[in-house]
């Protein structure tokens, strides 16, 4: 598990363990946790409760490579397109995702590339939400490489929720619901 992972669930445990909490709800307001080297972070505010992050782990191949025998730039992005739909399937959605009177269209996505990646290496992606709206959200991916618990690099996608009619509409309230609970401020 990579470090910022560990540090997360010690700082949501101490918060949710913290013992002055029952006596004083006010006591959580105000505590900053960060994800180290991400440049995201959240806020805590009155009755908050400490958001989840979804993780994945990827293996990369020899077939992931380039001439250069580091990792082809545009794997990144199937890896995004990878670790979003299992998100999507293992915490968003509870039936089948198809059967929904919408879907998710990506309108944007980026990466930015801090450390080579080489065939074999071990990787943990991390997602959370930002800028949750009705009808729209950010994913950002964190990608370390799962044995060095390096930062290799950041990614974003701003996807979209449309309806049938390929329409931008709001998401259904239950998955809203479950995509805050991922959301970073």
């Amino acid at each position: 598990m990579p470090q910022s992972q560990e540090l997360f669930k010690s700082l949501e445990k101490q918060i949710v363990n913290a013992s002055d909490v029952s006596a004083n709800p006010k006591a959580l307001e105000g505590i900053s946790i960060q994800i180290p080297n991400t440049g995201l972070s959240r806020v805590t505010t009155q009755n908050q409760k400490p958001f989840k992050t979804y993780e994945l782990d990827i293996q990369s191949y020899l077939k992931d490579s380039n001439a250069y025998g580091n990792i082809y730039f545009a794997r990144y992005f199937d890896w995004q397109g990878i670790v979003r739909e299992s998100w999507f399937t293992e915490c968003l959605c509870t039936g089948n995702m198809f059967e929904l009177e919408g879907a998710f269209v990506t309108k944007s996505a980026s990466m930015e590339y801090l450390k080579e990646v080489f065939p074999f290496q071990k990787l943990t992606f991390l997602i959370n939400a930002k800028n949750v709206r009705s009808v729209s959200l950010e994913i950002h991916f964190s990608i370390f490489e799962k044995t060095l618990q390096k930062l290799m690099g950041k990614g974003k996608q701003t996807l979209v929720f449309v309806n049938k009619s390929k329409k931008p509409t709001k998401i259904p309230p239950a998955i809203l619901a479950e995509i805050q609970k991922y959301e970073l401020e």
